[in-house]
């Protein structure tokens, strides 16, 4: 019950760091206007298309050259939130907005999760998961969601730490899945 609200407590810090685009949200680019709107246009097109399927590399971009998404980050890894949002009326601008707002939250629950199971403390957890969430070589990455987006890691490193004590093949179902989608976000993370 303590930790029922631990999810608020994230929210807040994302707020917080982000109350400038909370005020024009379907008009306001986060950090700079590179990254950003190559990974709106790319979330845009997984959108679009089913992934891997024979034209999904074919994005239009660097004509005439074929598999020109192949040269960049499929975000594939965040179209379980952005693509239902798009199809249920949300600009791809929005959504991008929308995953960038709740990074903090995913980021700071996972790592959480993570530091509880190795330490058995709150208070220690705590600091871990804020530390994660904050840190310094995070706030560098503003403009590259790609490496904000780093949840999937905690959860995997979890499930190692689970499969180490229960043996359970279960856990490292969950750390074959953690692995692909980290990957699926970003190739530096993979």
């Amino acid at each position: 019950k303590r930790d029922a609200l631990l999810p608020l407590v994230f929210v807040a810090i994302s707020l917080a760091l982000n109350w400038r685009l909370l005020t024009s949200f379907s008009t306001t680019i986060p950090g700079d206007a590179g990254d950003p709107v190559l990974n709106t246009w790319i979330l845009w097109w997984n959108a679009q298309h089913f992934p891997w399927e024979a034209g999904y590399f074919h994005a239009p971009a660097f004509a005439p050259a074929p598999n020109a998404l192949a040269l960049s980050e499929t975000l594939l890894g965040l179209a379980w939130l952005t693509t239902p949002l798009q199809w249920l009326g949300a600009s791809p601008l929005e959504a991008y907005n929308t995953f960038f707002l709740l990074t903090p939250v995913f980021n700071g629950m996972s790592s959480y999760a993570l530091c509880f199971a190795l330490s058995g403390r709150r208070d220690a957890a705590l600091v871990g998961s804020l530390y994660f969430t904050l840190s310094p070589l995070r706030a560098g990455q503003t403009s590259h969601l790609q490496t904000q987006t780093a949840f999937f890691m905690p959860l995997g490193l979890l499930a190692l730490h689970r499969f180490w004590d229960t043996r359970d093949r279960r856990w490292l179902a969950l750390l074959a899945a953690t692995t692909f989608l980290n990957g699926s976000v970003s190739g530096y993370h993979l």
